[in-house]
């Protein structure tokens, strides 16, 4: 009985620490796309096409990673396990 607690306790822990890196993963990602949209606008907006490139196709980047990150979670969820 009581390795089988401490099993639990074990796989409780582990999807714990694993939901708190996914969290801040996905933030982290999602927010990369919006300051690159952001800031994109911004250096469009002063002229300044090179920056402006590069924020945007880091705003494209970041937006293809959310993407697939949402799409690999929604399998996982879906997968019998």
């Amino acid at each position: 009985m009581i390795a089988l607690a401490a099993g639990t306790a074990h796989a409780i822990v582990r999807v714990l620490y694993s939901s708190v890196i996914a969290s801040l993963a996905i933030a982290i990602v999602f927010s990369l796309t919006v300051l690159g949209a952001i800031r994109s606008n911004e250096m469009r907006r002063s002229d300044r096409s090179g920056p402006a490139a590069a924020y945007a196709t880091l705003a494209i980047c970041a937006a293809l990673a959310f993407a697939g990150v949402v799409v690999y979670g929604l399998i996982l969820l879906t997968q019998k396990s």
